[in-house]
């Protein structure tokens, strides 16, 4: 398996093997990022990459455009927004109640709004194990798509250049004929069928 056509090649398609090892390499290394203060947090930026390809190419293979995976995203940004109001406003609520709140008051207000703002930035998480499992069990469009041939093996990753070699199309400008021999190296012999 080629781990650097999973993980940074965003055209092509996978199967739903490949995708399954891409999501675990993805979660193995937000759990481990995670836990490492700023720096890993700054690594991290290459895993949305790395998610971005990953799922892209299982889209791909569905027929579907990679542009689906924007909407997981927007709707954990929009619920980490509506956390963070929550929270706002039970810290905003206590400032005006002043002095006027007891000790056990202020706990309320303060559980009330750590509560709230939990169950909503959980609902993310439950947003992005549901678009997973949906991406991971989509089935693959037979055949070629836009995208690039369907995955004959669940061991290969396919990428369109490779397609195109193997059927004698052109890559980057030059015809490629099955054997990998550029049409301008072939040999012009008339007996040899082509």
């Amino acid at each position: 398996m080629d781990f650097q056509k999973l993980l940074l090649d965003p055209k092509g398609r996978i199967g739903q093997k490949n995708y399954w090892i891409g999501v675990a390499i993805l979660l193995g290394g937000n759990i481990i990022l995670g836990g490492i203060p700023f720096i890993g947090w700054m690594i991290w930026i290459l895993l949305v990459f790395c998610g971005v390809c990953v799922y892209g190419k299982r889209l791909h293979d569905a027929g579907r455009s990679a542009w689906l995976h924007a909407i997981p995203w927007a709707v954990t940004l929009l619920l980490g927004l509506i956390a963070v109001m929550i929270g706002g406003a039970a810290v905003i609520s206590m400032i005006m109640a002043g002095d006027h709140l007891s000790d056990k008051q202020a706990l309320v207000h303060v559980g009330g709004a750590m509560f709230g703002a939990l169950s909503v930035s959980s609902l993310g998480l439950v947003v992005w194990i549901a678009y997973t499992l949906w991406v991971g069990l989509l089935p693959s469009q037979a055949g070629d798509n836009a995208y690039g041939p369907q995955p004959s093996s669940e061991d290969e990753v396919f990428s369109p250049v490779s397609h195109a070699r193997s059927n004698g199309q052109t890559v980057d400008g030059e015809a490629v004929d099955v054997t990998g021999q550029s049409s301008t190296s072939s040999s012009a012999d008339p007996k040899t069928p082509s």
